[in-house]
């Protein structure tokens, strides 16, 4: 049975084991963008094009911030417990903040709810290293 969509424990070599962590974080953040997109624009037509365009400004911090964190806290052995709930931490504060700003800023801001989800990220990584396993 498996447990996780990726096994981030799985014994690979370096190269495999860093693509394997920034595939996982972009992939992430581009869900959490396109939520994000989906969440700030709905109603009107710009959702078509900042669905695809608040993903990508995810995907571009995730293209930095996954690895180094990973990397810096996690020596790159990351467990699986510490990726997956910090997306989903990242997640649920993403999502709060875009109902957030969106109510904050007239229905224009809806996407302003990835910066608290940086600063949740980096908090949980911190937190789950700081836990352990």
């Amino acid at each position: 049975m498996m447990r996780y969509l990726v096994d981030f424990e799985t014994p690979r070599n370096p190269l495999s084991n860093f693509l394997t962590i920034l595939l996982g974080s972009l992939a992430v953040a581009a869900v959490i963008g396109a939520l994000l997109g989906f969440i700030g624009y709905v109603p009107r037509p710009e959702v078509l094009a900042m669905v695809p365009s608040v993903a990508m400004g995810g995907m571009m911090v995730a293209l930095v911030l996954g690895p180094i964190l990973a990397y810096a806290l996690f020596q790159g052995r990351i467990p699986n417990r510490a990726f997956y709930g910090t997306a989903a931490i990242c997640l649920l504060v993403a999502l709060i903040g875009g109902v957030v700003f969106r109510l904050l800023t007239n229905s224009q801001g809806g996407w302003l709810g990835g910066l608290p989800a940086i600063v949740a990220a980096i908090a949980a990584a911190v937190g789950f290293k700081i836990r352990g396993k």
